[in-house]
């Protein structure tokens, strides 16, 4: 009966435990009555004893907690030149300031001073924010960007946000609890805001908290993605509005939250990551806005090669998949990011250039695996797409692909893959010196040409280059000759059908 009895007490001082660790993370917005009342009081809160002059722990909380109460107050920002409204402002960043320096000097235990700090953070960053097409802009403008009016007090309460989720002092599963779910999602809407400041402030926060709290990760990692898929596919874009241009705000900023947990990924790389890539960040390669973070989605997609050489394959095969037909800046683009790509994986390909020769020599003991024969038909589409492109009629489309050659990965291509690749190239580089219209890219053409030729006079021996223009003829004679006897046979079917009606 007393070991019953003992573990009674024991069940029941277990309960209380737990009781006292469970948190509520509900937050209430102010009532009409409290608004009014702290309205009223932060009218004359010059009147109160400032923290740090508080010399008991006690009491200073308590004041701490007050001033925070203050802070709750909403300001009415379309009238800050109103006397009332003006004070409050000033009192309020006062109060704000004082806050901030308090928790920039110290680490706080206290779990109901969490909670009001998370009601302080909830009630002034969780925000409707504006309407972009309710903002008059124009894009020929640059100093007509939007301008958060509360910004002088949000820049506050963004600083106090990062020193409490990174409070080291709290335990990490009560921090959780209050970040799990809104707040997170709430957060990661405030990418949206107009105010391109912000955007900038809620990376520093999201990373924070990703840093610390790993069973938010994936959490954190999935809001992030859904923000990135209402862009790509719900976004709809007006010749006409040029508000639609801001409809790209937080996706650099969420990039690069992207590229640091890309950074830090063991190898092998886990399939969430993958999926990742596949459906976020070679999706974002077809947006209309692609220009505006474009240097972040590199930095994305090489990192993402340096641990995963494979991953270069659906890259470029998405890229491909995805290339502008009507955009000469967003092939630019795509150029550029191919230059990257091929250079972070430029040991790779130098191994398939080893595995291929040993293969050729000792075809029992080597076998080509089925995702390097894959890479190898994406860099053979790859070079051909950038043929079509160095005979694009848009000459800095031209330019960017010819120049392209003068690199060593693409060097390294035509000597791993020049078998499938070589005949392409030159016919369109010889082409392009006859028949380009514009005389200067007609000179580039030629000496890239004398470029290659240095690097591989071997293909460019009179014998070698006339087998590969007979074998480029020959191709051509042939896809003749069946496109001729295919329409032959179509105009057999049509002939019988006809004949037949006519019966």
């Amino acid at each position: 009966m007393s070991r019953t009895s003992s573990s009674r007490k024991n069940s029941h001082h277990g309960n209380r435990k737990r009781e006292s660790v469970t948190v509520s993370t509900e937050i209430k917005p102010l009532t009409p009555d409290e608004q009014i009342q702290l309205r009223a009081a932060l009218l004359a809160s010059s009147e109160m004893k400032s923290i740090s002059s508080v010399e008991t722990s006690s009491l200073r909380l308590l004041l701490l907690k007050r001033k925070i109460q203050l802070c709750l107050v909403e300001i009415n920002w379309h009238k800050k030149n109103d006397e009332i409204e003006s004070k409050l402002i000033t009192n309020k960043r006062k109060i704000l300031l004082e806050i901030l320096e308090f928790y920039g000097q110290r680490k706080f235990k206290s779990l109901d001073l969490l909670k009001q700090s998370f009601r302080l953070l909830w009630l002034n960053l969780f925000r409707a924010l504006p309407d972009p097409k309710a903002i008059k802009t124009s894009p020929s403008d640059d100093e007509m960007d939007f301008r958060e009016p509360s910004w002088d007090h949000l820049v506050l309460i963004y600083e106090i946000a990062f020193h409490v989720v990174t409070n080291t002092e709290i335990d990490k599963k009560i921090m959780q609890k209050h970040l799990r779910g809104k707040f997170l999602q709430n957060l990661v809407s405030l990418f949206k805001s107009l105010d391109d400041r912000e955007p900038q402030y809620v990376k520093i926060i999201l990373h924070a908290i990703y840093g610390r709290f790993m069973a938010l990760r994936k959490d954190i990692r999935s809001y992030l993605s859904q923000f990135c898929y209402c862009y790509i596919y719900d976004t709809k874009y007006e010749l006409y509005d040029s508000n639609t241009s801001i409809t790209w705000q937080g996706i650099p900023e969420i990039l690069a939250i992207f590229c640091s947990i890309i950074q830090g990924l063991n190898i092998p790389v886990k399939n969430d990551y993958h999926l990742l890539l596949r459906n976020v960040l070679i999706p974002l390669h077809k947006t209309y806005h692609l220009d505006a973070f474009h240097e972040e989605l590199i930095q994305c997609s090489t990192q993402f090669v340096i641990k995963d050489g494979h991953s270069a394959c659906v890259i470029l095969g998405g890229m491909l998949k995805f290339w502008p037909k009507m955009s000469p800046l967003k092939e630019q683009l795509f150029i550029d990011e191919i230059v990257h790509l091929l250079n972070s994986c430029s040991d790779y390909i130098e191994q398939l250039g080893v595995n291929r020769n040993n293969h050729h020599h000792n075809p029992k003991h080597y076998k080509i695996c089925k995702k390097d024969k894959q890479f190898e038909l994406i860099i053979v589409s790859l070079i051909s797409k950038l043929c079509k492109c160095m005979f694009s009629d848009h000459h800095q489309v031209a330019e960017r692909a010819l120049l392209i050659w003068k690199e060593e990965s693409l060097k390294l291509c035509l000597e791993v893959f020049g078998d499938k690749c070589w005949s392409t190239v030159y016919s369109t580089l010889k082409k392009m010196t006859e028949k380009y219209w514009l005389i200067e890219i007609r000179q580039i053409t030629k000496t890239v040409i004398t470029d290659l030729q240095s690097t591989n006079p071997e293909f460019f021996k009179s014998s070698t280059v006339s087998k590969m223009y007979k074998m480029e003829r020959l191709r051509k004679f042939d896809e003749k000759s069946k496109r001729k006897e295919r329409e032959g046979r179509w105009k057999k079917v049509r002939q019988l059908a006809i004949h037949q009606i006519n019966k």
